[in-house]
């Protein structure tokens, strides 16, 4: 495994794993009239639209998670349903307050859904 930086050609990935991992984690805690507005293209567009910055896991060509930071923040933080308990999402934790700490910040911010047990329990 090995992270890098995200690319043009990772966008379509990126949008996918993100739809999978939201509807996974947070369809049932958003009232039911959100849900037509978390299509795959919806988050591509998302996705073109986000200030952040992304970060991937991948093995050789396949996306095992994603990892988004802005200013302060660990925005994002998705891995693959065949990924998840592997250590995926540690490493990608890791990598972002690494490169936190590297651009000088000293106090980050995370947040979490409320309800999201998976999340909650991780961090």
């Amino acid at each position: 495994m090995y992270i890098r930086a995200a690319v043009f050609g990772d966008k379509e990935a990126i949008a996918h794993l993100w739809h999978q991992g939201w509807h996974d984690a947070h369809a049932e805690l958003v009232p039911p009239e959100v849900l037509p507005y978390r299509t795959q293209s919806h988050f591509l567009i998302w996705l073109k639209e986000a200030p952040d910055t992304f970060y991937v896991a991948r093995s050789g060509e396949n996306l095992l998670g994603f990892v988004s930071l802005q200013g302060i923040e660990v925005v994002k933080l998705y891995v693959a349903v065949g990924s998840r308990g592997t250590g995926v999402a540690s490493a990608l934790l890791s990598f972002a307050e690494r490169t936190l700490r590297q651009n000088g910040v000293l106090e980050a911010e995370l947040h979490c859904t409320a309800g999201n047990a998976r999340a909650e329990r991780f961090y």
